[in-house]
C-alpha cells in the first residue's frame, strides 16, 4: 500500500505523486482566475478529479459545473475540457488517470507548465 497525504503536496503546480502501469495519481493547485483547457483531452486516459480545496468551474464537452471541495467528476478519454478557479482562493484538486497520462519522470518547472495548456502564469 502507498500512502500518500494530499493536504502535504498543494504547494506544488502540477506534481505526479504516484504511477502504476495502470492508473496515476496527480496533484494541483491554481490560483484564482487559474485556468486549464484541453482541447482533445487525454486520447488514452480516463480523469477522475476530486476537488480537495476551493471551487473550480469545470466545463466538460460544453456543460458546465461548479464544484467545491469534495466534489468528483469522471473525465472519459479524448473528451475536451476546460476548468477555472473561481472565489479568492486558491483550488487543490487531484486527478486520477488510468491509464497514465504523463510520463512518470515528467516533473515540469513552474514555466515549462505554459506549455502544458495552464492559462496563466503563478507563483
Amino acid at each position: 500500500m502507498i500512502h500518500i497525504d494530499i493536504h502535504q503536496e498543494k504547494g506544488a503546480r502540477r506534481k505526479i505523486l504516484h504511477t502504476t502501469d495502470r492508473t496515476q495519481l496527480v496533484t494541483y493547485t491554481l490560483p484564482p482566475g487559474g485556468m486549464y483547457y484541453e482541447e482533445e483531452g487525454f486520447v488514452s486516459s480516463d480523469q477522475v478529479l476530486y476537488v480537495v480545496e476551493g471551487r473550480i468551474e469545470l466545463e466538460v464537452q460544453g456543460e458546465k459545473r461548479e464544484m467545491r471541495a469534495g466534489e468528483v467528476a469522471i473525465i472519459p478519454a479524448a473528451t475536451s475540457y476546460r476548468y477555472r478557479v473561481v472565489g479568492r482562493r486558491p483550488t487543490t484538486f487531484f486527478s486520477v488517470f488510468g491509464p497514465p497520462a504523463y510520463p512518470a519522470e515528467e516533473r515540469p518547472s513552474l514555466h515549462e507548465s505554459a506549455s502544458y495548456g495552464l492559462g496563466r502564469e503563478y507563483d
